[in-house]
């Protein structure tokens, strides 16, 4: 029978281990000191701080990207922008979440928003898409233009957004630009 994995006994052995590691170079003489110490150790948190645990439910389903496109909160373009292999045009679109598609619809009123959520759960989709409706819609139109300004904490977020975005946005006809700290500032 296949042992499973248990991470409370892991983190069992790690702990006597780096207790046992601690212990092979202490030499208190004070017996005061060495009771005090013990008790800590025993008690917890002298050497180590308790397990922090957290279950995070998945997030919720949104509606289907076509189902906004056919309801006019999306131009039929971002299909090709967010689909769920980048590099592959034959990819089908991403399947966003409850609060991704709560987003669309809010900007696609004219509503602001804040989307504070986990990582990984597609807050730059969340405002992306909604940008690359709006430019495509534009340059159908023949407006030249800035469409959107994203501002990043970061100059490391900004740089794997600027990758991920311009590498789903190439042969769109769309133009993406990063300015950071190390942007050169020869126009060139």
């Amino acid at each position: 029978m296949k042992e499973t994995f248990n991470p409370f006994n892991t983190l069992e052995e790690i702990q006597s281990d780096y207790l046992s590691y601690v212990e092979s170079f202490q030499q208190i003489k004070s017996p005061q000191i060495r009771d005090w110490i013990k008790g800590r150790r025993e008690a917890g948190g002298l050497l180590w701080k308790p397990p922090f645990l957290q279950i995070s439910l998945p997030f919720l389903p949104g509606d289907p990207l076509s189902a906004l496109v056919n309801e006019g909160v999306l131009h039929a373009g971002t299909l090709r922008f967010a689909r769920q292999n980048k590099a592959d045009l034959s990819s089908p679109p991403i399947a966003p979440y409850s609060h991704q598609t709560e987003a669309f619809r809010k900007i696609h009123a004219g509503l602001n928003i804040i989307m504070a959520t986990g990582t990984g759960s597609g807050k730059s989709f969340g405002f992306g898409l909604p940008i690359v409706t709006t430019a495509l819609q534009m340059k159908a139109q023949g407006v030249a233009s800035i469409k959107a300004v994203i501002v990043y904490p970061m100059n490391a977020l900004a740089n794997s957004q600027y990758d991920d975005f311009s590498e789903r946005l190439h042969q769109s006809g769309l133009t993406i630009a990063r300015y950071t700290g190390d942007t050169k500032s020869n126009p060139e």
